[in-house]
């Protein structure tokens, strides 16, 4: 029997149960997701390329998150259950934020792809401390004021106190410092950085200066090819948000909670996982290596790779795009402009 200790619909309490079923359901999709998308990184040894590390990054940080989403079907009951709900709301804050810093450092990345014109990845370290070990910062807050525990449908940080359901202000203040102001905060930086990555990419592409140089249009597909498919991820990230936080904005306005509202925010909430692999999937390099023989060749070459060296068109060209200069992808070569001038030259003399 599921007990819901201080429920958000008293009066029907299967729809707390249909909730949280759906919540879970969706999030065994979402954790078959980050599996898929691990496992297509790891099958074509695409953990080789920064960007795709990033991204493998942000599908642990989905994984985990979808555990913390499954383990809340369990965590409710009898009192020999307590430590599983506060460990499943400790779990639930470290992946949020793990997928929250994740989907920063991959915009970061675009960041300096686009705008700095410079390779990242040798700040590669810093990009995992940001996604695995600054949620660390936060999650030991709630602990500290026993502020773990039930929270409506689900465990996280509790807003009402067990035993009488009254309003828990500790739990309550630590819910806006911990996580709601920093993640809205961080949520409108990111759109400001994104808009203006999206902006930049656009006008960089199609203005042209200069004299026509074949390697300068080369990078240029180069750019566009290595950034179109990045700027799925922030994008998924907003999408998945919106529902919960129209429901969190009605709920603590109203004080009530409606049932339609929480299907749509159990709903989008842990599809980050199903919503990164079908990105993953649709990109272009990547779904030409979705078939059978890719596949078996793949396995192939990973099961005899000390003996046998080899190098798919992919790998080719993603080696291409580490190794290219940033500064090229949005600048004429001045070298190419003078050899041009110079053969313009030659030719009317």
């Amino acid at each position: 029997m599921v007990n819901f200790p201080c429920p958000l619909f008293p009066n029907n309490t299967g729809y707390e149960l249909s909730v949280v079923d759906i919540r879970v359901s969706v999030s065994c999709f979402s954790l078959l997701g980050s599996i898929f998308v691990i496992g297509l990184i790891w099958l074509f040894k695409k953990y080789k390329f920064f960007t795709q590390r990033l991204i493998l990054y942000l599908s642990i940080a989905s994984l985990i998150s979808s555990i913390a989403y499954i383990l809340g079907r369990f965590d409710y009951g009898s009192d020999n259950k307590q430590h599983l709900c506060i460990f499943t709301g400790f779990l639930l804050l470290y992946s949020d934020w793990s997928v929250l810093l994740s989907t920063i450092g991959v915009t970061a990345n675009l960041f300096f792809k686009v705008t700095c014109e410079r390779l990242s990845n040798k700040y590669e370290f810093i990009y995992v401390m940001l996604s695995f070990g600054v949620p660390v910062l936060f999650i030991w807050i709630p602990f500290t004021f026993d502020a773990y525990g039930p929270s409506g449908a689900w465990c996280w940080i509790r807003n009402k106190n067990v035993t009488d359901c009254t309003p828990f202000i500790k739990g309550k203040i630590i819910q806006l410092l911990v996580w709601y102001i920093p993640l809205y905060a961080l949520i409108l930086f990111l759109f400001i950085v994104y808009v203006y990555i999206a902006a930049r990419v656009s006008y960089r592409v199609r203005t042209w200066q200069g004299l026509y140089d074949p390697q300068v249009q080369r990078q240029r597909i180069l750019m566009r090819e290595e950034i179109k498919p990045l700027m799925w991820y922030p994008l998924i990230y907003f999408l998945v948000q919106l529902f919960p936080f129209i429901n969190r904005i009605v709920y603590n306005v109203t004080d009530n909670a409606y049932i339609g509202l929480f299907v749509l925010h159990v709903l989008t909430s842990p599809l980050t996982g199903v919503l990164i692999a079908f990105a993953y999937a649709l990109d272009k390099e990547t779904l030409k290596r979705l078939n059978w023989n890719s596949i078996k060749a793949s396995l192939r070459f990973r099961s005899t790779s000390k003996i046998v060296t080899a190098y798919s068109a992919e790998e080719t060209f993603e080696e291409e795009l580490e190794a290219t200069p940033r500064s090229t992808y949005f600048s004429e070569s001045s070298e190419g402009e003078d050899e041009n001038k110079r053969l313009v030259s030659t030719r009317i003399d």
